[in-house]
């Protein structure tokens, strides 16, 4: 064997097992890495847990501020009374210690969950709790006359009630992770004396109910009320969803009623809380309760002159002499004096050549008897279908940019009409044109009023309508808003 040969064998014996201690090596980095990466990732799971567990926490305790601090306007509102004189401050002095002591008794003696209803229930498993809550009179005004709230003077017309007030709130998310916000502020209340002689037009009334029965087993479908609201009875509150009135609410029963699981209260409150549950509606406009009741009208002037000239504030009755100065139907024949008894009319004018149709009303006037379905139109529109035995007239109004402004389209069988405007509200003190707003007059019975079919959308977004007849109204489909208010 050559010497060169021979020291090349003995130099690869000493590389035996190179290949294997490589791989453990490798192994031992691999082992490394990948212990390293759970790491990271189990650190960034506990660290996300803990940010959304934080973060749940403070819109809980975010929440409770704004449930509290709610429910404390609303009951320096109800201590309003319905009528009072221009000598006596309307709030009573030690207000703000009652409420400062409701609202810790209500919201701090344990945690209160936060709920949603439909696809949000139980979505949400946070809860808050008012751990200091305080409130005082800062300041009373006299308005328009002189003097202090104690002793006023002059023509006054209501008072100006300024409250301090300091709210802290825990929130509590999942792994019992807590969050604390503190919130300061003022709350200004104004207590404006109305007339005694004042009255409500019905047409001015959001919402009016004559006969509620308190715990009935039926309560009010919860949402956003906009408007007065009025009820000869009680109001019924539940559980499965949230009430805001963004104007006065009023009952002739002094109290309300609570439907909670199992039971009712009859509470003269503002809210009420069995258990873990509370119902706390908002009221903006205050709940004035125990009211003196609302005669029901003795006539439907004010809406069939709504139709006519967009008002609706005269109080003497509308004769065929009125509608035919102001209704015309589809062929541009005004309403006939005498030997009418069907037929859909629509308020415009039409120039010397009787051409130009412009639409100067409020609504839809149908005479007789007739079935109703309502279908939105577009974006912003509206469509009513309106059958009289066999004859089917389609009304489709589409709003323009600016109130009153846009198209009123009718058609019956071949026949059809474009008239210029769309049915709109006009001020009676300024004469001007407020908004859009259809007032459909029905001069009979409305045998049948529904939407396209069960589930699907009747009413457009943005459409404001009021239906009314002479007699009765028999719905019998589902009236839907395209969406839910």
């Amino acid at each position: 064997m050559k010497p060169e040969i021979a020291r090349l064998r003995r130099y690869r014996k000493h590389e035996s097992g190179i290949a294997l201690l490589t791989t453990l090596l490798l192994l031992l980095l691999l082992t490394a890495l990948s212990l390293a990466m759970v790491m990271s990732a189990s650190s960034d799971m506990m660290i996300n847990g803990y940010y959304r567990n934080f973060r749940g926490a403070f819109y809980a305790a975010d929440s409770g501020l704004a449930i509290a601090r709610q429910d404390m306007m609303n009951q320096i509102s109800a201590a309003i009374p319905a009528t009072f004189n221009n000598t006596t401050q309307p709030i009573p002095n030690g207000t703000d210690g009652t409420v400062q002591t409701y609202v810790n008794n209500t919201y701090g003696s344990s945690y209160q969950p936060i709920t949603g209803n439909g696809a949000a229930a139980s979505s949400w498993p946070a809860k808050y709790k008012i751990t200091s809550a305080s409130i005082t009179l800062a300041q009373c005004t006299v308005l328009g006359g002189t003097g202090t709230c104690l002793a006023p003077s002059g023509a006054v017309t209501g008072y100006q009630y300024i409250y301090n007030y300091a709210l802290t709130s825990v929130g509590q998310a999942q792994g019992n992770q807590t969050a604390t916000v503190s919130d300061r502020g003022s709350i200004i209340v104004n207590a404006n004396l109305v007339s005694a002689s004042t009255t409500t037009s019905f047409a001015g009334w959001g919402m009016f109910i004559d006969k509620y029965t308190i715990c009935d087993g039926s309560t009010l479908v919860p949402g956003t009320i906009t408007g007065p609201v009025f009820t000869n009875g009680a109001w019924n509150f539940g559980t499965s969803g949230s009430y805001i009135f963004t104007d006065p609410v009023g009952s002739v029963n002094a109290n309300a009623g609570f439907q909670f699981s199992g039971q009712c209260d009859q509470k003269n409150a503002t809210s009420d809380k069995v258990g873990g549950t509370t119902i706390a509606p908002t009221f903006q406009g205050g709940f004035n309760r125990g009211q003196t009741p609302i005669p029901l009208p003795v006539n439907d002037y004010n809406q069939k002159r709504a139709v006519l000239d967009r008002m609706g504030s005269s109080s003497s009755p509308v004769t065929k002499q009125d509608l035919n100065n102001n209704v015309r139907n589809i062929n541009k024949t005004p309403y006939p004096n005498s030997g009418v008894s069907s037929g859909v009319y629509l308020p415009y004018s039409v120039d010397s050549q009787g051409n130009n149709p412009t639409f100067t009303g409020g609504g839809i006037y149908v005479e007789g008897d007739a079935q109703l379905k309502l279908t939105p139109s577009g974006t912003n529109g509206q469509t009513y279908t309106i059958t009289q035995g066999g004859v089917v007239t389609t009304i489709t109004i589409t709003p323009g940019s600016s109130p009153g402004s846009g198209t009123t389209v009718i058609s019956s069988g071949s026949n059809s009409l474009t008239i210029n405007g769309v049915p709109a509200m006009q001020d009676p003190a300024t004469n001007a044109i407020t908004g859009d707003g259809a007032m459909l007059y029905v001069n009979g019975n409305i045998t049948g009023l529904k939407g396209p079919g069960q589930g699907q959308a009747a009413i457009n977004d943005g459409t404001a309508l009021t239906v009314t007849a002479a007699n009765n109204v028999t719905i019998t489909g589902d009236i839907l808003y395209k969406s839910e208010p």
